[in-house]
């Protein structure tokens, strides 16, 4: 990757368009032309170099996880090829995090009290076995064929009702 990236909505970004992360995601073969137009509405932040090359991808959705019986927000990264042996996965998440959070705290946005994703590179997992990542404060909850999934709850989220007695 050459230089740092900046990390932005993807709505009104100066740089790049929803078309540069369709061509990204249908290029590098990580989604076909229909699942990268279904999850284009999804995208909110982009990872752009210092010479305008479109790095990286990530989108949330509201997701009610059933194991956590919680509204999560879920959320996906992508980088491209020739951004993988850096830190844009990591500054793409805490840029998410940081910014569903403050919406949680100042209530633009209570849907979601958290931030969920299955992390699903052997690698990264192999690297990174806290149960709780120092960085960006991310819980392990389980490993499952999905991937092993970490959860970052925002402060002042309850835990859900216990189940009703049948």
């Amino acid at each position: 990757m050459t230089g740092p990236c900046t990390y932005l909505p993807l709505e009104g970004h100066p740089q790049v368009g929803p078309q540069d992360v369709l061509d990204l995601w249908v290029g590098e073969g990580a989604l076909d032309a229909a699942q990268a137009q279904a999850r284009l509405p999804e995208v909110l932040h982009v990872a752009v170099t210092s010479a305008g090359e479109l790095a990286a991808v990530c989108t949330v959705h509201l997701h009610e996880d059933p194991q956590l019986r919680a509204d999560l927000w879920f959320y996906r990264t992508y980088v491209g090829v020739r951004h993988r042996r850096s830190t844009v996965a990591e500054g793409l998440l805490r840029t998410t995090v940081e910014l569903l959070e403050a919406r949680w705290q100042d209530g633009r946005d209570r849907r979601g009290a958290g931030i969920a994703f299955r992390l699903q590179n052997d690698g990264l997992r192999a690297a990174h076995r806290e149960a709780v990542w120092p960085r960006i404060p991310m819980s392990y909850v389980t490993r499952s064929p999905g991937g092993e999934l970490r959860v970052r709850w925002f402060a002042g989220a309850l835990a859900p009702d216990p189940p009703r007695a049948t």
